[in-house]
């Protein structure tokens, strides 16, 4: 079974992940994917991890026994599927001369 992973469900989710599995919430890691445009002045990013904490917190809150939170990845990376044209880390890496931008 496969549930859709978005914002709205996130507290579904954990509750369901822990009926079936009878154990906390192990976590959930590569929240999103942004375009090349969209990794320098990343405000989407900003938004995104914003929702789903604030939605983490709210399921924790209400009793969720949530032990980590992973983002993927801190920085940059080679997918193997797109290569480097992907971008999702937390941090912009220049792969020309390997600078980083937070």
């Amino acid at each position: 079974m496969s549930i859709l992973v978005q914002v709205s469900n996130l507290q579904e989710m954990q509750a369901h992940s822990e009926w079936l599995y009878e154990v906390p919430w192990a976590g959930m890691d590569d929240p999103g994917n942004l375009t090349f445009p969209e990794s320098l002045y990343d405000i989407n990013r900003v938004s995104f991890y914003r929702s789903y904490l604030k939605e983490l917190k709210r399921a924790m809150d209400d009793g969720a026994n949530v032990t980590g939170y992973f983002a993927w990845s801190i920085l940059d990376n080679f997918e193997w599927l797109l290569g480097y044209t992907s971008r999702f880390g937390l941090v912009y890496v220049d792969h020309n001369d390997l600078k980083r931008y937070p």
